[in-house]
């Protein structure tokens, strides 16, 4: 009886990045289903680390494992659990458990105008631009995306993913 040795082969990628992230899941660029938790899927299925599946699929490092709904309302669950009311009655904005304390962040460097493009969305506090500037947010400033919305004075559907990605186009300024 002779042994057949399989070569252990890459999956094929069937499904192009553009709108691969939205709210309500990540779709798999293998078998195109979406998933809230790309990782697990990727683990039990393809035998595959989150960096494994960015290096194959050329992604950013940034690119999310965990749907964008899912992890703003786990952010709201625990920001909920972190708000509190002072004796005064009015609520104090949490960064990470801490009280907000503008002086603690830098200055606001750039314009909001012109900060979203189709494949970058530039942070407003360093000017950097990123697909996923709500990762590069909280990784640089240690800041939540909705403290981030609200100490830029930004609205509450300000794109947390740049539009390639799935984000939201609303905000691209027209030439």
């Amino acid at each position: 009886m002779t042994q057949v040795q399989t070569l252990k082969q890459e999956p094929r990628i069937i499904r192009s990045v553009e709108g691969s992230v939205t709210a309500h899941g990540i779709y798999c660029l293998f078998d195109n289903q979406p998933r809230v938790m790309l990782a697990r899927h990727l683990a039990a299925k393809y035998d595959m680390t989150p960096e494994r599946y960015r290096e194959v699929c050329g992604l950013p490092a940034e690119y999310p494992m965990v749907a964008l709904g899912y992890k703003s309302e786990k952010a709201f669950q625990h920001d909920s659990a972190l708000r509190h009311q002072r004796k005064s009655g009015k609520p104090r904005l949490s960064i990470v458990g801490k009280d907000f304390n503008p002086a603690d962040h830098p200055p606001i460097v750039r314009s909001a105008k012109g900060s979203v493009t189709e494949n970058l969305v530039y942070c407003l506090l360093d000017g950097e631009g990123t697909a996923f500037p709500a990762t590069h947010v909280f990784k640089k400033f240690g800041m939540g995306w909705a403290d981030y919305l609200h100490y830029c004075g930004l609205p509450f559907d300000y794109p947390c993913i740049a539009p390639y990605y799935g984000g939201s186009r609303k905000f691209i300024e027209a030439d």
